[in-house]
């Protein structure tokens, strides 16, 4: 029951939002550059050195080898909806049209027709017994859930009430994404999974259908869990970064914007151990998922053709999908990008 409530959830949540209250010079900025007011000279050295320091930190794409030569890539995408973001590069485009498979995170075309018509009902997220979520979040990632749920015209005292998995997944919206939304324009991982679809290729989810319900109600991963909460809250809050965000993501340095985020953030919100959260998070919300993706892909990448395309946050790193696929024997190597740094 539980993960077919998760799943209608999702769906829901995908539909196009009421409009939000965002300030539309931040959240689609004219020009696309690094913001040099955003953080001191020495915090900006400092982000340089961490983001260098992150192991396979720079590219978005990467072809990868099997043992016996089959050749595939990896792709980073960037869940956002701006065209500029948003509109897969030719060098990716390329790939796609010749994939056999393209697999991603969560393939949207995968839902069946008894879930599609359960969408025509608005359905009841309410839950009897008040969960213990919101006793743990930070005052600061409080007030993102609030704001959140009154921008989206429900009561934000009911969040205790809320299933664990409408509150999270109803975190995921940001306020900079919703007129983009409400006019129809696709994320990312939309439009890879549209061109592929155009091209023939199979679509194959990188994440099982009980992802959701995995992370939201299974002990293990409580604390994990609430930490993400508590970064997608905080995440409610701001708008003034996107347009560094979308440069770092432009030109590959992956690195570098992963250690923007938890600098800028650090400072924005100087009583939260935004470090602590962020490793609690990620081991469920990148560590696990990364060894299970490549779990899942491992025989699809055997035979080669296959486009795999994640958020870019789930490249990098000693945990990273490059690293976990050079383990399992496959030759990964960066493939350049125009207008990605060298």
């Amino acid at each position: 029951m539980k993960q077919h409530r998760a799943l209608a959830i999702l769906l829901t949540l995908a539909l196009p939002a009421q409009a939000q209250v965002a300030n539309k010079a931040l959240c689609e900025p004219p020009v696309i550059e690094i913001q040099n007011e955003l953080l001191s000279p020495a915090q900006w050295m400092e982000v340089e050195q961490k983001g260098a320091a992150i192991p396979n930190g720079t590219g978005r794409l990467w072809q990868i080898t099997s043992p016996r030569g089959a050749v595939s890539h990896l792709w980073g995408t960037m869940h956002s909806a701006d065209p500029r973001i948003s509109n897969p590069p030719k060098e990716l485009r390329s790939l796609i049209a010749e994939a056999s498979i393209v697999m991603l995170e969560y393939v949207a075309s995968n839902i069946s027709q008894a879930d599609a018509e359960a969408q025509i009902a608005i359905p009841n997220y309410m839950i009897e017994d008040p969960h213990t979520l919101m006793d743990g979040l930070p005052p600061e990632a409080a007030i993102g859930v609030e704001q959140r749920l009154a921008q989206l015209d429900m009561a934000p005292e009911d969040a205790p009430f809320m299933d664990e998995s409408f509150l999270f997944l109803t975190m995921l919206g940001h306020p900079c994404g919703d007129r983009l939304a409400v006019a129809g324009f696709p994320i990312q991982d939309t439009r890879i999974e549209i061109l592929a679809a155009d091209a023939g290729a199979d679509l194959i989810s990188l994440d099982p259908p009980t992802m959701i319900t995995t992370f939201a109600y299974r002990p293990r991963w409580q604390r994990s869990f609430q930490s993400t909460l508590t970064l997608f809250a905080l995440w409610q809050l701001e708008q003034a970064s996107t347009s560094t965000f979308y440069a770092y993501y432009q030109t590959g340095r992956v690195g570098q914007m992963m250690a923007f985020e938890e600098t800028y953030f650090t400072q924005l919100f100087p009583n939260v151990d935004i470090p602590a959260i962020s490793a609690t998070a990620d081991t469920f919300l990148l560590d696990q998922r990364n060894k299970d993706m490549v779990k899942r892909a491992l025989p699809y990448l055997d035979d080669g053709g296959v486009v795999m395309a994640a958020g870019t946050y789930h490249l990098p790193g000693e945990t990273g999908l490059v690293e976990l696929l050079r383990e399992e024997g496959f030759g990964v190597e960066r493939v350049m990008v125009a207008g990605e740094a060298q």
